[in-house]
């Protein structure tokens, strides 16, 4: 994943108050390989920023494709994330490519550095516009965290466009991560179908 600082005046209307520094916002993009050892197995590239929960820091998530019409339907339903459809090529040595039925969506790839010996656990919460409330859904994750380097060619006309100029601020590789999205609704967990 990559975290970029861009001004105020490149951010794409978001539905909550993103977080500033020093007059710069944060835009937060990665891919992401779910293993077969979880609920379901897919990849998927995401563009989410940094926003205000309160007092807290949460995420937006404003594109999101996958390669699952399951996990597409799962995330719409359960969560407000707006998935759309992909092809994904992960390369061996940390490529990463995705298009849709439009061409190519990114490209990036990664080089990755130092890491910690110790799995490190992180906690927020994700905002979601649904209707005309958002929709406020937790996370909590561990996992082992490499410092990295990441080159990324982005799609010149789609999402991405407003980065086109822009270098990532910092970049990290994550491994064997372990995430729980969401939490049981009362009565227990609710049957879902796509």
């Amino acid at each position: 994943m990559s975290v970029w600082r861009i001004s105020i005046g490149e951010l794409p209307p978001l539905p909550a108050r993103p977080v500033v520094l020093r007059g710069t916002a944060f835009a937060i993009t990665g891919w992401v390989e779910y293993e077969p050892t979880g609920v379901l197995a897919y990849r998927e590239l995401f563009l989410s920023f940094a926003v205000r929960d309160g007092r807290h820091v949460s995420t937006t998530i404003t594109h999101m494709w996958v390669d699952s019409p399951e996990s597409r339907a799962g995330g719409r339903g359960l969560w407000a994330i707006p998935k759309e459809l992909a092809e994904f090529t992960f390369g061996p040595d940390r490529t990463f490519e995705a298009h849709d039925e439009n061409g190519p969506l990114a490209a990036a790839s990664f080089r990755r550095g130092r890491g910690l010996p110790l799995r490190v656990p992180t906690a927020f919460s994700v905002l979601q516009p649904d209707g005309e409330e958002l929709r406020r859904s937790p996370v909590r994750a561990n996992a082992y965290a490499h410092a990295a380097s990441a080159d990324w060619r982005l799609g010149g006309s789609g999402p991405f466009a407003f980065l086109g100029e822009h270098r990532p601020w910092l970049s990290l590789a994550v491994r064997d991560f372990r995430m729980r999205f969401g939490q049981a609704p009362p009565g227990g967990v609710r049957e879902w179908r796509p």
